[in-house]
């Protein structure tokens, strides 16, 4: 997204929401393992750990949350993708039109803050 941003191919705010949802997505993960380890640094297999049906393993470390992907999510990367193809293909071979890629570009950018406010909302309601 970022070198279609950078080349003009896609808008710089719509860019920015999709890289910036993501930043936000991955320093929220970061963040609540932190807090779920009580800011301690088990090392990276402990840090990253997410399997097991307990709340924490053998040794007395919490698990990590497993978060399942949003159904909005999953819509949001496949208009990605589309969107991504069209701004390609639309280079090499001129098609799809610009109202395909404008309105791709659109409807990204709405799932894109739609599944935002959605894991949001999600991490809102778990206890770390």
């Amino acid at each position: 997204m970022g070198a279609l941003g950078w080349n003009g191919a896609l808008p710089l705010p719509l860019v920015a929401v999709i890289v910036g949802r993501d930043v936000v997505l991955v320093c929220g993960a970061f963040w609540a393992r932190a807090v779920a380890l009580n800011w301690r640094w088990p090392g990276v297999k402990e840090f990253f750990r997410i399997q097991g049906s307990s709340k924490v393993d053998d040794n007395g470390v919490p698990v990590a949350h497993l978060v399942k992907p949003l159904f909005i999510s999953k819509v949001n990367t496949g208009l990605q993708l589309g969107l991504v193809a069209s701004c390609m293909t639309g280079a090499w071979l001129g098609l799809p039109g610009e109202e395909v890629v404008w309105g791709l570009g659109v409807a990204t950018g709405v799932t894109t803050v739609w599944s935002g406010i959605a894991y949001g909302r999600m991490a809102m309601k778990m206890k770390f």
